[in-house]
């Protein structure tokens, strides 16, 4: 049946659609008016129009000001003669002003910073004659501005706002389409403007201009050739040749994920289905879980960052996502990619939870990443944080060796069986009791009870007894 298609049911009335909306493009009903509708009396001729008011009534620039003295933010169009123009508000003289009520102009007015100011509504990107009241007992500019119900983009000469209006609106944009700020600001400057003709001020492609890295804000304290180092650093005698190394830490943080988005990064797209090599060390599950981290829907599950170990500042090209868990393949480029910002540094001390598995490959797997990452192995010196790693071996294995071969295989199978199961007991657990000072205190009060019981009274005061003292004593010398 017809009434259940109805766009069947339109296809008979889509030529008084199109002449309708021919219509709408052109004069209206003014052609039907000599003169301008808007105040009575008026002889101009009407030839602007309002593409946001109701109706198609045309009126003369005059009129047009004053019938939009509380929208001064509405499009505008003008008649030249052949078509209709976009013109502004601000072009044909309209004037805000604040700190007084609307319409009411102020005797002491103060114009905008350089006399240029814009304001963001939900239907464009508006640039606006505004002034401010400079009357004595005038508020701020700022608080002029969000008495207005305008939001400045800073406290100090404010040029740009954005209404309490579009505010709600992206606040709600974000909430359901988790869309950017970048892509609604595109989705504002077309709606001022879609021609491309007269586009918005446009501050992204400086920040396209950059090279890589010169975004963040390096440290002042780490060591950078040419700045803040001696001129014959690389000479300088080993036992203080420490003082020009860099300190880096590598971590991940799995709460930072989002959805899937395109990417354009090969290289680690290329890695995503290799294995990840299993810990020989201890059961680092940063490791061993990194080929089980769900990652379905998600662009990436984690990021990745390299930071000043020493002061917590973050290196150039030093984040990254982590498609599926913590790989070496992440990890490894963000390491060389920020090295390439510090490829005078001859010593490196990296802090890595996983460092003596990390580091195992890292240059030979240096060779299946981009030429431009590439390091020179020879010119640097890798130090693991956890110092005297080989040391470290070398007294457990003397240690084992002291301990009785039953004790040591039953120890064995005590930490393979908890590594199992978490329910077994813990053999890292202490067994024996802990003495704490409230118990060291209980057993000295019990002592001098039984000696006093004997008729032996040690104490040097009447109203102090060996214990107290020696509870003061320690008290004291913890608050040293």
């Amino acid at each position: 049946m017809l009434k259940d298609e109805p766009q069947k049911l339109w296809i008979p009335e889509r030529e008084k659609f199109l002449k309708e909306f021919i219509r709408l493009k052109g004069h209206g009903d003014t052609m039907l008016y000599q003169t301008c509708q808007g105040l009575p009396g008026c002889p101009n001729e009407a030839v602007v129009c309002c593409r946001d008011c109701e109706g198609l009534q045309l009126y003369c620039q005059g009129c047009t000001v004053m019938q939009h003295t509380v929208t001064p933010l509405y499009h505008m169009e003008i008649w030249t003669g052949t078509y209709f123009h976009c013109i502004s508000l601000h072009d044909l003289g309209l004037c805000v002003q604040l700190g007084h009520p609307s319409g009411v102009m102020c005797c002491n007015p103060a114009s905008a910073f350089d006399d240029d100011f814009t304001i963001l509504e939900i239907n464009g990107i508006h640039s606006v004659t505004l002034n401010f009241c400079n009357c004595t007992t005038a508020q701020t500019h700022d608080i002029q501005l969000l008495h207005a119900r305008l939001y400045p983009a800073t406290t100090t000469n404010p040029r740009t706002t954005a209404t309490f209006h579009l505010l709600d609106h992206f606040q709600m944009y974000t909430f359901e389409s988790k869309g950017s700020a970048f892509e609604y600001y595109q989705s504002l400057s077309r709606l001022t403007d879609n021609t491309g003709t007269r586009q918005p001020k446009d501050h992204y492609d400086g920040i396209l201009s950059t090279k890589e890295g010169e975004l963040a804000v390096l440290c002042p304290a780490c060591p950078q050739p040419g700045r803040n180092l001696p001129q014959d650093w690389e000479n300088a005698p080993p036992n203080v040749k420490w003082l020009y190394g860099l300190f880096l830490a590598i971590d991940t943080n799995f709460r930072l994920c989002h959805c899937n988005k395109s990417s354009d990064q090969e290289v680690l797209d290329a890695s995503s289905r290799q294995l990840q090599e299993k810990s020989s060390c201890a059961g680092h599950n940063a490791i061993n879980l990194a080929d089980t981290k769900n990652a379905r829907g998600m662009a990436a599950t984690g990021v990745g960052a390299i930071v000043c170990a020493r002061h917590n500042l973050t290196h150039p090209s030093m984040v990254g996502d982590l498609q599926k868990g913590e790989k070496y393949v992440n990890m490894d480029y963000l390491f060389f990619s920020t090295l390439q910002h510090a490829s005078d540094i001859h010593v490196l001390n990296i802090s890595y939870d996983i460092v003596c598995q990390w580091s195992k490959h890292l240059w030979m797997q240096m060779s299946r990443y981009p030429s431009r990452i590439h390091l020179q192995p020879d010119n640097k010196k890798l130090k693991e944080a956890i110092p005297e790693c080989d040391q470290h071996i070398f007294d457990l294995q003397d240690f084992e060796e002291a301990i009785p071969p039953a004790s040591l295989a039953a120890w064995q199978v005590m930490i393979t069986e908890w590594e199992q199961d978490r329910s077994k007991p813990n053999p890292f657990e202490l067994e024996a009791s802990v003495a704490t000072q409230a118990s060291v205190r209980l057993e000295l009060s019990q002592l001098e009870g039984q000696q006093l019981s004997h008729g032996v009274n040690t104490s040097l005061h009447p109203d102090i007894s060996p214990s107290v003292l020696v509870a003061v004593e320690i008290d004291l010398k913890s608050l040293q």
